[in-house]
């Protein structure tokens, strides 16, 4: 669609220059506390189980930095060489075994993303798109201009090594935010923030907020 315009309740929204399609339905999972999974096979394969048996194609992965700082690696990890050719290890049984066919980083540091693209540099088995993790709008300062600088650095890093960035994002203040926020991200996630799953899942359904592919 060419030059629509979204009302978003406040303002309207003009797609003037945009392109938007329609692509086939992507089946994501996030998960947390992957420190603990990394390194035990029997961990790994439910994980992976799960994802292939729920239809996921992609995975997104927190808990990356532990990883990634020595003093707390070394608590399950040899080393840091260790702690990669694991990491890689994982990322290609995953995708070669159980159809996954991107995994992600999620942070909210240049630094974090710093040391992804270093994982990537160093490895065969890659990271195929970083996420921004930064709940600026939970700030009584509503910090947006730090989340934009890291968003700023994640597009350099995408741009400059085939990588795709993706943003969670709760409640912008602005227009000019979310407009900004579509300019430098490939996909945006709108969060869904209610108790019990059965209550989220039919918000989500019922809902007119959608993941955009911004590209």
């Amino acid at each position: 669609m060419n030059g629509q315009t979204f009302n978003t309740g406040s303002a309207a929204l003009s797609l003037k220059n945009w392109v938007v399609t329609v692509k086939k339905r992507r089946r994501g999972i996030y998960v947390k506390d992957f420190f603990y999974i990394l390194g035990d096979e029997e961990r790994e394969n439910e994980l992976l189980d799960l994802v292939k048996n729920k239809n996921f194609d992609y995975i997104t992965l927190f808990d990356l930095n532990d990883l990634w700082l020595q003093e707390i690696a070394m608590e399950r990890f040899d080393s840091q060489e260790d702690v990669a050719e694991h990491l890689a290890q994982f990322i290609s049984k995953a995708k070669n075994s159980f159809g996954v066919l991107e995994i992600g980083a999620a942070g909210q540091t240049n630094a974090f993303f710093d040391k992804v693209l270093n994982f990537n540099n160093e490895s065969n088995a890659k990271f195929d798109f970083l996420t921004l993790e930064f709940e600026y709008w939970l700030s009584d300062t509503s910090d947006f201009s730090a989340f934009e600088s890291v968003l700023i650095h994640m597009r350099n890093i995408a741009d400059s090594n085939s990588l795709k960035v993706e943003v969670y994002i709760g409640f912008p203040a602005s227009d000019t935010e979310a407009l900004r926020i579509a300019e430098l991200a490939d996909r945006i996630f709108n969060s869904f923030l209610y108790n019990g799953r059965k209550f989220s899942l039919s918000i989500c359904q019922k809902s007119s907020v959608f993941v955009w592919d911004t590209q």
